[in-house]
């Protein structure tokens, strides 16, 4: 933020300050969304850093954003200070009784030229029966080319992997943004861990 370095901590360590109730800006249609525990304060987060200019995730070109207003103090909060699904938040004050236009944002995603999203494979979340059928769902990028085949890997006791399996790719269709292929590994039936490997077709 303007020049200088931080970081977005991993847990949520920032400050906070406790105002009265009677401060806390009115929420929507008057709904309640914290407990003062009867102490008839709220919280309010201080901000992790304030400024006009914030470059974040420098270090990964597919993740780096740039954002800067001249007219505003832009402000990064942590907002897992008050609910454990929270998350990061920049945000700018806007005046009371301004009008026309009020405060401007100009937001650099950064752009990789020829960049291909990386595939993400789907499956079940709990796990496979050995006699059940057993289909892992690829996603890929449009502009990606599938491959033949994929692999599937058994995760051994001491970490190792071996390989458990290896199938064709049967394609099933493009939906929306993505394109789609599928992975049936219903003949593996030995109870164990597994992960499955997909190299995309522009490697």
């Amino acid at each position: 933020m303007d020049g200088r370095l931080n970081r977005f901590p991993r847990y949520a360590t920032s400050q906070t300050v406790t105002r009265p109730n009677a401060e806390k800006p009115r929420q929507f249609k008057g709904f309640k969304t914290y407990d003062d525990r009867g102490t008839d304060r709220f919280v309010d987060p201080c901000p992790i850093e304030t400024g006009h200019r914030i470059i974040m995730a420098a270090d990964a070109p597919e993740r780096m954003i740039r954002i800067s207003s001249d007219d505003a103090e832009l402000q990064l909060y942590d907002g897992r200070m008050l609910a454990q699904n929270g998350w990061f938040v920049l945000r700018s004050v806007l005046l009371t009784g301004k009008t026309g236009k009020v405060v401007t944002w100009t937001v650099e995603p950064n752009a990789i030229p020829g960049w291909i999203r990386e595939p993400n494979i789907g499956f079940s979340q709990i796990g496979y029966v050995p006699d059940q059928p057993k289909v892992a769902v690829i996603e890929l990028d449009k502009q990606d080319r599938p491959l033949a085949s994929a692999t599937l890997f058994r995760i051994n006791d001491d970490g190792s992997t071996e390989q458990a399996f290896k199938g064709d790719i049967q394609p099933w269709g493009t939906y929306y943004k993505y394109n789609y292929v599928k992975f049936d590994f219903t003949s593996v039936r030995k109870p164990g861990i597994y992960s499955s490997a997909w190299a995309t077709g522009q490697a």
